[in-house]
């Protein structure tokens, strides 16, 4: 589970199925920990993601279900993807409405609004096998389905329309997916071919070649000057990457 940091503390959440949702608040400065228990049970919690007073958690169960956190309250409350098949994988906040990726069969992704939970759906293209990661570049909805090769989808947040980017061959299974205020960055699990770098503004891209058994990049950071790639393959590993253009 991605863990999310508010400034404050960090929050993440074990990604454990046929148990109680469990969301923990570490503090850094003091290294102490609290838990907060919800009422959900036999979920699993997928994804977490921070906007203003809230933490939302993304269920990857059927029916998908989704949580927020009221931060000030300690209140769960709990939200519903109508749709047996709807498992989340993704949700990214764009400063006025959260969205939500979902894992394939499921050809769309949805714009949902954190005041009341209702949510709007908008259709992919045929064959685009879920919306693996959703991120927010400040204007667009980049969105990356588990293709062969990967479809990445630059999408319109006012009416869900969308440009689809076609990485080559070799190019696929998308777990990890970032925005570092330039690039969008993409993770994958094949052993080569393991980082993208898209540019948001052309549409181009560029493929980094990783080491062998630097594989399998499940999770993305950055720190204002590094990409930080985690990587869960035959050696686990840590790569710290330098930024370019």
């Amino acid at each position: 589970m991605n863990p999310i940091w508010d400034g404050t503390y960090i929050w993440l959440v074990p990604e454990a199925s046929g148990q109680t949702v469990r969301l923990y608040r570490f503090d850094p400065r003091t290294n102490g920990v609290c838990s907060f228990l919800s009422i959900v049970e036999a979920y699993a919690p997928a994804v977490l993601e921070l906007q203003v007073g809230n933490l939302w958690i993304g269920c990857n169960n059927g029916p998908g279900t989704y949580l927020k956190f009221d931060m000030a309250t300690e209140v769960f409350t709990e939200y519903n993807v109508v749709d047996a098949n709807a498992k989340i994988r993704a949700l990214t906040f764009d400063g006025t409405h959260i969205w939500i990726g979902y894992e394939e069969p499921l050809e769309r992704i949805s714009k949902m609004d954190p005041t009341d939970g209702t949510f709007v759906d908008y259709a992919l293209d045929g064959g685009d096998a879920g919306s693996e990661r959703v991120v927010f570049d400040g204007t667009w909805i980049w969105t990356a389905s588990d293709t062969d090769p990967t479809r990445v989808k630059r999408v319109d947040p006012t009416d869900g329309s969308h440009t689809t980017i076609t990485l080559a061959a070799g190019n696929k299974s998308v777990r990890s997916m970032l925005y570092d205020g330039q690039s969008i960055w993409i993770g994958q699990k094949p052993q080569a071919n393991a980082l993208v770098q898209l540019n948001p503004t052309d549409n181009s891209y560029r493929v980094w070649g990783l080491a062998a058994g630097e594989e399998r990049c499940y999770a993305l950071g950055h720190d204002g000057l590094h990409i930080w790639a985690g990587l869960d393959g035959s050696t686990k590993k840590f790569l710290r990457c330098t930024k370019a253009r």
